[in-house]
Order: C-alpha cells, then sequence, then structure tokens
C-alpha cells in the first residue's frame, strides 16, 4: 500500500551517547537506511573512534562534545547544530547500592544522567525538529520491574517512560518514544573481567525464553521502527528478551 514504504534515506538523526553499544548500533542502521548521522557525547576518544568506523562504513558524520548532564552545555549544542530529523539519546549509566547506604552525589549523577539529560534535550531540540520528526529515548527494564540494590536506576527509568508519555502531549506532531531495553551485551560491562562477565550473560540466558542476552542491534531496529513510523508515540516498548514476563 502507497504511504506504508517509509525510509530514513536522506534524513539527519542527532544520537546522543552514540558512541559505543547501542547508540553505535543505532547510528549504524541510521546509515543502513541511507540516513545522516550525527553523533554527540562526553568522551571524545570513543566519539573519534566510532565516527572513523561509521567514516568507514558511510555518510561522512560529524561529532560534538556535549555534558548532557549540564543544561546550558546542551542548550549550547542544539543552537549550533542545524535541522535534523530524528533525535536518539542512549545517554545514561546506573548505580547500584542499597537507598540505606546510598552515596548521594553518585546516586544524582546517575539520575541526571539518565533522566535530566532527556529533559534538557526535548527542550531544546523540539525547535530543530520537523514534523513527523521523533524523538526516541532509552530507558531500561529496571523501570518496569524494579530489583533490589537498583532503586535508583528503576526510579531514574521509570522517570523516563513517563516522561516520554507526556512529551507526546507536549510535543504533537512530534513523535516522542522510548525504548526499554533488558540486559544487553555492550561495553557497559567492559570493566569486568571476561570469565564473570560470560557466566554473568550464561546465567541471565538461561532465565529469559529467547534464551540469549540481547545485542545492540536488537534495539536498534526497534529505535529505527519507532523512527519510521508515524502511527506510534507516547509508548514504551520493551526489548528485553522476556524478562518482565
Amino acid at each position: 500500500m502507497k504511504g506504508l514504504i517509509m525510509t530514513l534515506q536522506g534524513t539527519t538523526t542527532l544520537v546522543v551517547g552514540g558512541s559505543s553499544g547501542i547508540g553505535l548500533a543505532t547510528a549504524l542502521a541510521v546509515q543502513l537506511q541511507g540516513g545522516h548521522v550525527l553523533l554527540a557525547g562526553r568522551d571524545q576518544e570513543r566519539l573519534r573512534a566510532a565516527q572513523f568506523r561509521l567514516n568507514a562504513e558511510g555518510n561522512e558524520v560529524h561529532i560534538f562534545s556535549v555534558d548532557v548532564t549540564a543544561e546550558p552545555d546542551v542548550r549550547d549544542l542544539l543552537l549550533l547544530l542545524p535541522r535534523f530529523d530524528h533525535l536518539v539519546s542512549t545517554a545514561g549509566a546506573g548505580w547500584s547500592g542499597q537507598i540505606s547506604s546510598v552515596h548521594t552525589h553518585a546516586a544524582r549523577a546517575a539520575f541526571d544522567g539518565k533522566f535530566w539529560s532527556k529533559v534538557f534535550l526535548a527542550k531544546y531540540a523540539a525547535s530543530k525538529l520537523p514534523t513527523g520528526g521523533s524523538i526516541t529515548f532509552v530507558s531500561g527494564t529496571l523501570g518496569e520491574r524494579p530489583a533490589g540494590g537498583a532503586g535508583i536506576t528503576s526510579a531514574a527509568n521509570a522517570a523516563v517512560n513517563a516522561l516520554v508519555k507526556t512529551l507526546a502531549l507536549e510535543l504533537a506532531p512530534l513523535r516522542v518514544n522510548a525504548v526499554s531495553p533488558g540486559l544487553i551485551a555492550t561495553e557497559a560491562y567492559a570493566s569486568m573481567t571476561a570469565e564473570a562477565r560470560d557466566a554473568m550473560y550464561q546465567r541471565a540466558a538461561a532465565t529469559l525464553p529467547v534464551g540469549r542476552v540481547g545485542r545492540p542491534e536488537d534495539v536498534a531496529q526497534v529505535i529505527t521502527m519507532l523512527m519510521l513510523n508515524p502511527f506510534v508515540t507516547g509508548s514504551v516498548v520493551s526489548v528485553n528478551g522476556g524478562a518482565t514476563l
């Protein structure tokens, strides 16, 4: 049927946190569909490495340094950039520990990175996006199924899930959605030994209906679907291999 053939060909996507993992996989998926990519993040070394890889795969990629937890930095970046079609943010790391022994400074920094960064991005990106454009944020399964020792991360992810529903109303006709991944094999676990990391993946895989942990490409595929589908907004899509069943 005419009108259902959708593509990212010729569009531009700003990927925040796109230097590795889900963000990089999303950038590669956009390029595969003929789209242009802008990468933003805090780690310059990783950004340059991602830029080199993406340039080798497709169109020239521009990188931008930004601290997404600092509203002035986000504002200045968005003022600098030309108009673009889609925004994706995978930025934010978790914080683990019991609430009774919470390290307030570290916990607040984690919440800022996961939640407030997305508030700032939506605030300043909305005017740069066209009718039909989209914003997609990455939250996490802990926002749907909390776990002991992960209260701050659970709360931050749940806050992102709630935020996209409000933004979908406030920013309409822009579309705003979230993807909520489960355990994904990314560089986030690089500090673990290979043996410990593999054991963790195996334990998790044994509990999942799909029999394996996720890959960044699994999440990127859903992100690009949300970017393309003009009838999806205010949704939180779980990509967790059945972890919340």
